[in-house]
């Protein structure tokens, strides 16, 4: 376990360099991605397990998606996820984001995701995952035994992506007043 401060997010961001796995292609978002953003963001299904509301505004989130990609903050830790060889009319169309960010104490680096529904049950979570934190923890300097994922108890889906590459439960904590796992790489 790194000591703290030692990923501090000013310090840190993601290369822009694309990924490519078997299927998918991990790239940095772009403007073109607020449709999909807004598609998961108002997702009942996908927001379950997100600590945020259901957005209801299509146009609050495209506009607080631009803003946020102009300024270049919020997601610098963050790379778009979409098929490799799309299906006809989804070339480019992000179907998820995957995450490698430095947790805000900066003692570990965090993993995450969220995928459209259409997307779901089919491996692409673990693949992503696995994909982002190869693609960047060299460049970033991360040890594997400082990566973690929380996730809400109830989501055995989740919890079987992230024990998929690599990480196991090692307690329980309260994140946002619910119940979550915590999860750190097995040594």
């Amino acid at each position: 376990m790194a000591a703290e401060n030692t990923y501090l997010r000013e310090n840190r961001a993601l290369s822009d360099a694309i990924i490519e796995t078997a299927r998918l292609r991990l790239r940095p978002f772009h403007a073109d991605d607020a449709e999909a953003f807004w598609q998961m963001r108002s997702n009942p299904d996908v927001m379950l397990f997100i600590p945020l509301e259901v957005a209801t505004n299509r146009a609050d989130i495209y506009a607080e998606f631009a803003h946020d990609l102009a300024k270049g903050e919020r997601f610098k830790f963050f790379n778009a996820v979409e098929w490799k060889d799309p299906p006809a009319g989804k070339d480019g169309f992000m179907i998820g984001w995957v995450l490698f960010r430095p947790t805000e104490e900066g003692q570990f680096v965090e993993v995450g995701y969220w995928f459209l529904p259409e997307a779901w049950g089919q491996g692409l979570a673990s693949e992503a995952a696995s994909a982002m934190i190869e693609g960047h923890r060299h460049a970033m300097g991360v040890a594997l035994a400082d990566v973690c994922a929380d996730v809400y108890v109830g989501h055995p889906a989740s919890r079987r992506v992230l024990e998929k590459i690599g990480l196991e439960v090692t307690g329980e904590k309260l994140y946002q007043g619910r119940p979550a796992w915590v999860f750190n790489w097995k040594i």
